[in-house]
Protein backbone atom coordinates (compact mmCIF):
# COMPACT_ATOMS: atom_id res chain seq x y z
CA UNK A 1 0.00 0.00 0.00
CA UNK A 2 2.76 2.54 0.84
CA UNK A 3 4.39 1.52 -2.60
CA UNK A 4 1.16 2.78 -4.29
CA UNK A 5 1.04 5.58 -2.33
CA UNK A 6 4.59 6.69 -3.03
CA UNK A 7 3.79 5.55 -6.68
CA UNK A 8 0.56 7.87 -7.08
CA UNK A 9 2.21 11.11 -4.95
CA UNK A 10 5.51 10.90 -7.80
CA UNK A 11 2.80 10.56 -10.80
CA UNK A 12 0.90 13.57 -9.33
CA UNK A 13 4.10 15.72 -9.06
CA UNK A 14 5.20 14.85 -12.36
CA UNK A 15 1.86 15.74 -13.71
CA UNK A 16 1.70 19.15 -11.67
CA UNK A 17 4.94 19.88 -13.30
CA UNK A 18 4.05 19.59 -16.46
CA UNK A 19 1.01 21.23 -16.46
CA UNK A 20 2.52 24.20 -14.98
CA UNK A 21 5.44 24.18 -17.40
CA UNK A 22 2.34 24.20 -19.58
CA UNK A 23 1.27 27.60 -18.26
CA UNK A 24 4.14 28.90 -17.62
CA UNK A 25 5.59 28.99 -21.15
CA UNK A 26 2.12 30.03 -22.52
CA UNK A 27 2.08 32.94 -19.75
CA UNK A 28 -0.74 31.71 -18.40
CA UNK A 29 0.42 31.43 -15.04
CA UNK A 30 -0.84 34.26 -12.90
CA UNK A 31 1.04 34.80 -9.84
CA UNK A 32 -1.48 36.35 -6.55
CA UNK A 33 -0.84 39.21 -4.14
CA UNK A 34 -1.37 38.43 -0.34
CA UNK A 35 -0.11 39.02 2.95
CA UNK A 36 1.78 36.19 4.94
CA UNK A 37 4.33 35.20 7.15
CA UNK A 38 7.22 34.31 5.27
CA UNK A 39 8.95 33.37 8.96
CA UNK A 40 6.22 30.82 8.94
CA UNK A 41 6.63 29.43 5.43
CA UNK A 42 9.79 28.35 6.23
CA UNK A 43 9.35 26.66 9.35
CA UNK A 44 6.83 24.59 7.82
CA UNK A 45 8.95 23.51 5.07
CA UNK A 46 11.69 22.47 7.67
CA UNK A 47 9.26 20.44 9.67
CA UNK A 48 8.23 18.89 6.37
CA UNK A 49 11.96 17.74 5.40
CA UNK A 50 13.22 17.15 8.95
CA UNK A 51 11.81 13.58 8.72
CA UNK A 52 13.50 12.99 5.10
CA UNK A 53 16.23 14.46 6.15
CA UNK A 54 16.57 12.25 9.31
CA UNK A 55 16.09 9.03 6.90
CA UNK A 56 19.26 10.10 5.33
CA UNK A 57 20.76 11.10 8.90
CA UNK A 58 21.19 14.20 7.61
CA UNK A 59 20.00 17.56 9.87
CA UNK A 60 18.14 20.70 8.48
CA UNK A 61 17.86 24.00 10.17
CA UNK A 62 16.78 27.79 9.52
CA UNK A 63 17.71 31.34 10.28
CA UNK A 64 17.24 34.78 10.07
CA UNK A 65 18.77 37.77 10.23
CA UNK A 66 18.62 40.30 12.96
CA UNK A 67 15.35 42.24 12.08
CA UNK A 68 14.50 39.96 9.22
CA UNK A 69 10.21 40.84 8.33
CA UNK A 70 7.76 38.64 8.94
CA UNK A 71 4.84 39.42 7.26
CA UNK A 72 5.08 40.20 3.54
CA UNK A 73 2.99 40.43 0.01
CA UNK A 74 3.57 38.24 -2.95
CA UNK A 75 2.45 34.55 -3.85
CA UNK A 76 3.11 32.43 -0.70
CA UNK A 77 1.83 29.16 -2.86
CA UNK A 78 4.98 29.79 -5.64
CA UNK A 79 7.54 30.73 -3.73
CA UNK A 80 6.42 27.38 -1.27
CA UNK A 81 6.37 25.87 -4.72
CA UNK A 82 10.04 26.97 -5.55
CA UNK A 83 11.23 26.30 -1.89
CA UNK A 84 10.02 22.85 -2.13
CA UNK A 85 11.54 22.61 -5.02
CA UNK A 86 15.16 23.62 -4.07
CA UNK A 87 15.20 21.83 -0.20
CA UNK A 88 13.76 18.64 -1.84
CA UNK A 89 16.81 18.67 -4.19
CA UNK A 90 19.52 19.43 -1.52
CA UNK A 91 17.63 16.49 1.02
CA UNK A 92 17.31 13.98 -2.17
CA UNK A 93 21.30 14.59 -2.49
CA UNK A 94 22.82 14.74 1.18
CA UNK A 95 23.36 11.66 2.89
CA UNK A 96 24.55 11.82 6.07
CA UNK A 97 25.33 15.55 6.04
CA UNK A 98 23.50 19.34 6.44
CA UNK A 99 21.15 21.23 4.45
CA UNK A 100 20.82 24.65 6.01
CA UNK A 101 18.33 27.85 4.71
CA UNK A 102 19.79 31.06 5.34
CA UNK A 103 17.18 33.77 4.92
CA UNK A 104 18.85 38.02 4.47
CA UNK A 105 16.80 41.40 4.07
CA UNK A 106 17.81 44.83 2.50
CA UNK A 107 15.25 47.72 2.61
CA UNK A 108 14.60 49.09 -0.35
CA UNK A 109 12.40 51.70 0.28
CA UNK A 110 9.61 51.92 2.80
CA UNK A 111 7.32 48.94 1.87
CA UNK A 112 9.57 47.71 -0.70
CA UNK A 113 12.15 44.69 0.52
CA UNK A 114 14.89 42.39 -1.06
CA UNK A 115 14.68 38.77 0.20
CA UNK A 116 17.25 36.52 -0.08
CA UNK A 117 17.69 32.83 0.10
CA UNK A 118 20.15 30.78 0.45
CA UNK A 119 19.42 26.86 0.64
CA UNK A 120 22.95 24.84 1.34
CA UNK A 121 23.90 21.37 1.27
CA UNK A 122 27.18 18.97 2.09
CA UNK A 123 25.75 16.04 -0.58
CA UNK A 124 27.40 14.50 -3.66
CA UNK A 125 27.34 18.11 -5.25
CA UNK A 126 28.02 18.58 -8.97
CA UNK A 127 30.62 19.57 -11.58
CA UNK A 128 30.27 23.91 -12.82
CA UNK A 129 30.11 22.69 -16.55
CA UNK A 130 26.83 21.12 -15.81
CA UNK A 131 25.41 24.03 -13.79
CA UNK A 132 23.85 25.35 -16.44
CA UNK A 133 21.86 21.94 -17.87
CA UNK A 134 20.21 22.70 -14.27
CA UNK A 135 17.44 25.24 -15.64
CA UNK A 136 16.89 23.60 -19.12
CA UNK A 137 13.58 21.25 -19.18
CA UNK A 138 13.79 17.49 -18.57
CA UNK A 139 17.51 18.13 -17.99
CA UNK A 140 19.30 16.44 -14.88
CA UNK A 141 23.29 17.01 -14.13
CA UNK A 142 23.89 13.24 -14.61
CA UNK A 143 22.31 10.60 -17.33
CA UNK A 144 22.43 8.25 -14.20
CA UNK A 145 20.72 10.49 -11.56
CA UNK A 146 16.99 9.99 -12.20
CA UNK A 147 17.69 6.15 -12.05
CA UNK A 148 19.47 5.89 -9.09
CA UNK A 149 17.65 9.02 -7.13
CA UNK A 150 14.11 9.50 -9.24
CA UNK A 151 12.75 12.66 -10.73
CA UNK A 152 11.52 14.25 -13.95
CA UNK A 153 14.51 17.43 -14.38
CA UNK A 154 11.49 20.33 -14.31
CA UNK A 155 11.89 21.21 -10.56
CA UNK A 156 14.72 24.23 -11.07
CA UNK A 157 13.38 24.82 -14.39
CA UNK A 158 9.97 25.65 -13.25
CA UNK A 159 11.62 27.60 -9.95
CA UNK A 160 13.39 29.93 -12.55
CA UNK A 161 10.22 30.55 -14.89
CA UNK A 162 8.51 31.13 -11.34
CA UNK A 163 11.35 33.63 -9.99
CA UNK A 164 11.58 34.99 -13.03
CA UNK A 165 7.58 36.53 -13.48
CA UNK A 166 8.60 37.59 -9.50
CA UNK A 167 11.76 39.66 -11.45
CA UNK A 168 14.15 37.78 -9.24
CA UNK A 169 16.84 35.80 -9.99
CA UNK A 170 18.41 32.18 -9.49
CA UNK A 171 22.19 30.73 -9.54
CA UNK A 172 23.86 27.68 -7.98
CA UNK A 173 27.45 27.29 -6.70
CA UNK A 174 28.46 23.45 -6.53
CA UNK A 175 31.69 21.24 -6.82
CA UNK A 176 31.41 17.57 -7.25
CA UNK A 177 31.38 16.28 -3.30
CA UNK A 178 31.41 19.67 -1.83
CA UNK A 179 27.41 20.17 -1.99
CA UNK A 180 25.38 22.79 -3.57
CA UNK A 181 24.45 26.06 -2.41
CA UNK A 182 20.90 27.77 -4.76
CA UNK A 183 20.46 31.50 -4.14
CA UNK A 184 17.74 32.76 -4.86
CA UNK A 185 16.67 36.73 -4.58
CA UNK A 186 13.12 39.01 -5.28
CA UNK A 187 11.64 42.04 -4.37
CA UNK A 188 8.39 42.21 -2.48
CA UNK A 189 6.28 44.86 -0.47
CA UNK A 190 6.45 44.93 3.49
CA UNK A 191 3.43 44.38 5.31
CA UNK A 192 1.81 44.25 8.25
CA UNK A 193 -0.11 41.02 10.18
CA UNK A 194 -3.60 41.29 9.07
CA UNK A 195 -6.74 41.38 11.57
CA UNK A 196 -8.47 38.73 12.09
CA UNK A 197 -11.56 38.73 13.69
CA UNK A 198 -11.67 35.60 15.63
CA UNK A 199 -15.21 34.42 17.36
CA UNK A 200 -15.42 31.72 19.49
CA UNK A 201 -18.61 30.11 20.33
CA UNK A 202 -19.27 27.93 23.82
CA UNK A 203 -22.12 25.33 23.79
CA UNK A 204 -23.83 25.37 27.88
CA UNK A 205 -25.16 22.04 26.94
CA UNK A 206 -24.75 18.91 28.80
CA UNK A 207 -24.98 17.47 25.51
CA UNK A 208 -21.63 16.91 23.83
CA UNK A 209 -20.32 18.60 21.41
CA UNK A 210 -19.31 17.98 17.63
CA UNK A 211 -16.68 20.24 15.95
CA UNK A 212 -16.01 20.51 12.12
CA UNK A 213 -12.53 22.32 11.73
CA UNK A 214 -11.95 22.58 8.01
CA UNK A 215 -9.02 23.93 6.11
CA UNK A 216 -8.67 25.39 2.56
CA UNK A 217 -5.49 23.31 1.84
Amino acid sequence: IELIKTSAMSLMKTINDILDLSKLDARKLELTEETFNIKDLIRDLVTLFSMEAAKRKSTISYSFTEGFPNWIKGDPYRLRQVLNNIISNASKFTQDGKISIELDYKIESHDLVTIDINVSDTGIGISKSEIPKLFEDYKQAENNIAKEYGGSGLGLSISKKIIDLLKGSISIESEIGEGTTVHIDFQCKLSKKPEVNNRIFVSHSNNSLNALIADDS
